[in-house]
């Protein structure tokens, strides 16, 4: 079988750090992560264009999968670090920190089967046919 596929991808990803002295031994930082991916599309699959004309028959029948994918991710980092120096070369450092870490996937697709005509294969009418599946993870 031969397949085309036409989707469109989305990417946004943002990072940021910021540090503040709140005392001459003490800082405190955060560093900030987002990131977005989007993705849709329309693969077609067994269209009559790739076919040999020879066998098409009247129940030939051409696939497409309409197919969104979305993810989302977000991490944040504070941290607060402690340093005091005394005597000659001598120094005490500590490091207070923690990660918290969020993501969400959505995945979505619809197997469209039983069409009769290459121009039919963009939308769901010209189906015969539908199956949908889901996939929603979120950590």
């Amino acid at each position: 079988s031969r397949k085309t596929d036409n989707t469109k991808i989305h990417n946004l990803f943002v990072n940021t750090a910021f540090r503040y002295q709140l005392l001459p031994s003490l800082q405190a930082r955060v560093n900030l992560g987002y990131t977005y991916l989007s993705g849709r599309g329309v693969a077609k699959e067994d269209t009559f264009a790739a076919m040999d004309p020879a066998k098409i028959f009247d129940f030939t029948t051409a696939t497409s999968f309409f197919e969104t994918n979305d993810r989302s991710s977000a991490i944040i980092e504070p941290q607060l670090s402690y340093e005091r120096r005394f005597g000659q070369g001598h120094r005490f450092s500590a490091i207070l920190g923690a990660t918290y870490q969020h993501s969400n996937t959505a995945y979505q697709q619809v197997e469209a089967t039983g069409y009769s005509s290459d121009l039919l294969l963009e939308g769901l009418l010209g189906a015969t046919q539908t199956k949908y599946y889901r996939d929603d993870n979120s950590q």
